[in-house]
């Protein structure tokens, strides 16, 4: 998994690659979405940035 994520301007943005088989639930701002492999990007206000919560480990 490749996580990368800046602050810019207000904006919190995320880019996130889980590799194949592999799944996450991510929480950010007031949504939770399940991600399965694949490469996404995702933004929400700073203000809404709270606490980072880290649980990784691969699907089997």
């Amino acid at each position: 998994m490749v996580v990368n994520w800046r602050i810019a301007d207000d904006l919190f943005t995320l880019t996130l690659t889980l590799p194949g088989g592999s799944e996450c639930e991510l929480r950010l701002g007031d949504t939770t979405e399940l991600l399965r492999a694949g490469t996404y990007s995702r933004t929400c206000p700073a203000t809404r940035v709270t606490r980072r919560l880290s649980r990784a480990s691969p699907t089997r």
